[in-house]
């Protein structure tokens, strides 16, 4: 069986670099050590002179940590510091362990024509059309996104204004990736949603459930919970067994999609799992 891994996850960082790595030095030290650190969402800010402010004050950053999004144009380089890696705005990011870690950054567009940090529902099409393809995806570890995804409170006990602004590709995404994770970000507010189902009872064989959970802004001024630990075994190693054990509270999966709506996948799409970085960051080096 796969050895379990402790991980930290923080919603947006948006420069607070002294209150997000002040608190994950304390939580390492009282209940750690931790493994890694993901930052879902906003870590810059608005620009990178806080970063830069930071780096060059020479504190260390305490445990490996890991950023999303898009990539600023003024790094050309995906390690920003000794134990801090900008993975970029769309992968597939595989660790030593064996963890699996998705992520698909940015808004959808509301045209056809998407910008610098948007997406269509093309894009998310072929990001998927290896796993359409693949005979042997059962899931992945952690999906990691900005924006909601629409209807994921559907079943569940309790639902959150942030949803209105919730999107169908990553609902889509969500479906066919089947994460046992799914993190994004809320600004001032914290929603864990119950666990949902990723197979049809009595109908399909059973699987993994999902646990949809976004987290806070880093220092939000609500104190809404910003800073999420849990451990966990990579997927890859565990039996099945234990890996499809279904918890009292699970619901009926929130999404519903078949396979007509990756019709949109072009014979382009594979070179996703190894050029993931959209054209707009097209030059900056990114790191598995």
């Amino acid at each position: 069986m796969a050895s379990s891994m402790k991980l930290l996850v923080c919603g947006d960082v948006g420069g607070q670099f002294d209150k997000l790595f002040d608190r994950v030095s304390t939580v390492n030290k009282k209940n750690g050590p931790f493994d890694m650190l993901l930052c879902v969402g906003d870590f810059f800010g608005p620009d990178t002179s806080r970063w830069l402010q930071y780096k060059l004050s020479g504190r260390k950053v305490p445990m490996q940590t890991y950023a999303v999004g898009v990539t600023p144009e003024s790094y050309s380089d995906s390690d920003l510091a000794d134990n801090v890696v900008h993975l970029g705005s769309r992968g597939i990011f595989t660790g030593a362990s064996g963890l699996k870690i998705a992520y698909f950054c940015g808004n959808e567009s509301k045209g056809d024509k998407p910008s610098r940090g948007e997406f269509i529902k093309k894009e998310a099409v072929e990001f998927l059309a290896p796993i359409a393809e693949s005979t042997s995806h059962k899931g992945i570890d952690l999906f990691i996104t900005s924006q909601w995804p629409r209807n994921v409170s559907k079943y569940a006990h309790t639902a959150s204004a942030e949803e209105e602004n919730g999107s169908n590709v990553i609902s889509l995404l969500a479906y066919f990736l089947r994460p046992r994770y799914h993190f994004t970000s809320s600004g001032d507010s914290y929603y864990e949603r119950t666990p949902y189902r990723n197979h049809k009872v009595l109908q399909e064989q059973a699987r993994h459930v999902t646990r949809f959970i976004s987290l806070a802004s880093v220092g939000n001024a609500t104190k809404a919970k910003w800073l999420y630990a849990f451990s966990i075994a990579p997927m890859s190693g565990m039996p099945n067994a234990e890996l499809v054990k279904q918890p009292a509270d699970v619901t009926e999966c929130p999404y519903e999609f078949s396979e007509s709506d990756l019709k949109d996948a072009s014979s382009k799409s594979q070179q996703f799992f190894y050029d993931l970085t959209p054209a707009a960051e097209k030059g900056k080096k990114t790191k598995s």
